[in-house]
């Protein structure tokens, strides 16, 4: 946690759990922080109250190797977690309502890998940063439905997108490499 003037180790329920990484982190407000990751069990996320943090289950049979790379939170009863199953088999894409995490599978993430970044700039506008063999996408919530847009490929090879950040104005921004491990930036991508 970060004071103003220095960094301090805080406490969390997964610190003496082995083989356990926490790779995202968003927050609402000072009592609304969500962090996500990895655990030997599969996918863990942990909320920040303004007092404490506190571990939450994420729901069913994921398999070895299955955890989360991302959170965006809306509010207290609406956060976005994005990740993968099994080892990366299956793109993993989970929905916090306030009382418990939900799995969400829309038809726009057939056939997609993994979603290593989401963004939230309200409950009508999320972006999903999905990595594809061929070629990755964004995925966009309207608070309606999903759709999925093709990243641009560059001369150099596929774009492999990493992650994402939203903005109120309806600007978002999404960062990444590509297949030669060049850096990229696609700036302004503004949902339809």
């Amino acid at each position: 946690h970060w004071d103003g003037a220095a960094w301090t180790t805080v406490g969390n329920p997964l610190r003496n759990q082995r083989w356990t990484a926490l790779y995202g982190v968003d927050a609402a407000s000072a009592d609304d922080v969500w962090a996500v990751g990895q655990g030997s069990a599969g996918p863990v996320a942990i909320h920040w109250d303004g007092a404490r943090w506190r571990a939450t289950t994420i729901p069913g049979s994921l398999g070895v190797g299955a955890g989360l790379f991302s959170v965006a939170v809306i509010g207290p009863a609406d956060a976005w977690a994005v990740g993968h199953v099994s080892n990366g088999d299956a793109p993993l894409l989970e929905h916090w309502d306030g009382a418990t995490w939900t799995r969400v599978t829309p038809a726009a993430l057939t056939g997609l890998s993994t979603p290593y970044g989401v963004s939230a700039a309200s409950s009508q506008d999320v972006w999903v940063a999905v990595s594809a063999s061929a070629q990755d996408v964004m995925l966009h919530w309207n608070g309606t439905a999903w759709k999925a847009t093709p990243v641009p490929v560059g001369s150099a090879g596929p774009t492999r997108v990493r992650d994402v950040t939203s903005l109120p104005s309806g600007s978002t921004f999404a960062v990444g490499h590509v297949d030669s491990r060049r850096t990229f930036a696609i700036d302004r991508c503004v949902a339809a």
